[in-house]
């Protein structure tokens, strides 16, 4: 059975690292699951977190769920439209796109993404497509979803492109516009409205996860070949966070926090456990 251990959101609030080295911190749990089960995309709406669940049965879609400030675990109801070839649309992605909203990118192999809105009131199918509501990553690059019939934008090898709510795109890329990565390694790119893209930071090996949002840019991975944690990015420097086996990554509106799923494994047989963590991030 799925092991659950569940924190109040306000005991999340006050976890903080002042006064104590990252080694080997990797923030507070909120839930895990020792059975195969996997975590994706997690995104804060408000103090609610939003994430993508990932069955055991690889032939099984990801399903939305959501912990709400001192509640369990819970699904939110969503159901994908049927595609053309029998099955039903898969969830891929998670966007904050609101104070009360969270907006599911879900799609068949070969038709478009669909934008559903997610609020209290339940799943709104068929949102509206609006300016940032996400990318779908191809060879050529990355593509926006509210308008796919663009040409690709960030060249092959972007990875993990995120927007921003002030309308910046950041990604992982071997190159930002004229400017190649070290070999072996990404940078993090910015694009901003005008089309142009600037390097944020280099030296990045394993990209994992990314998210920008209130100002603040956080990388999943390993950097400069250092231990895989949780990096700050900030002024073209990476400030570690976290110490451990990170995966994606979502920052509180506020910025006062991100949440990350932590990978371990431990014991005779090499039992992996999935959990969802949150970890503070320091102030200015």
């Amino acid at each position: 059975m799925r092991a659950l251990s569940v924190l109040t959101v306000a005991l999340v609030l006050a976890a903080t690292t002042a006064g104590c080295s990252t080694d080997g911190y990797d923030g507070t749990e909120l839930t895990s699951s020792a059975t195969g089960e996997d975590y994706r995309a997690p995104v804060w709406v408000g103090d609610t977190l939003y994430y993508l669940q990932e069955p055991v049965d690889s032939d099984s879609s990801p399903y939305p769920m959501r912990i709400r400030p001192g509640g369990r675990p819970e699904p939110v109801g969503f159901t994908g439209k049927p595609c053309r070839s029998g099955r039903t649309q898969w969830p891929f992605d998670l966007l904050p796109l609101g104070e009360h909203t969270v907006g599911v990118l879900s799609s068949c192999a070969d038709e478009r993404p669909t934008l559903t809105r997610i609020d209290e009131g339940g799943p709104q199918e068929d949102a509206a497509r609006e300016p940032g509501a996400g990318f779908t990553v191809e060879p050529c690059g990355m593509r926006p979803v509210d308008a796919p019939e663009a040409g690709c934008v960030g060249g092959p090898g972007v990875r993990h492109p995120v927007t921003a709510p002030g309308g910046d795109t950041y990604y992982f890329a071997p190159r930002c516009g004229d400017d190649a990565a070290k070999a072996g390694t990404y940078s993090v790119c910015r694009l901003d409205g005008s089309g142009g893209a600037t390097t944020a930071g280099t030296g990045v090996g394993r990209t994992m996860g990314l998210d920008a949002r209130a100002n603040r840019v956080v990388v999943a991975g390993t950097v400069n070949g250092e231990e895989a944690g949780l990096w700050l990015l900030d002024g073209g420097r990476f400030t570690r966070l976290a110490t451990g086996d990170f995966a994606d990554a979502g920052i509180s509106a506020d910025g006062s926090r991100v949440v990350s799923v932590l990978t371990r494994k431990s014991g005779w047989w090499s039992e992996t456990t999935y959990s969802l963590r949150v970890v503070a991030i320091p102030d200015r």
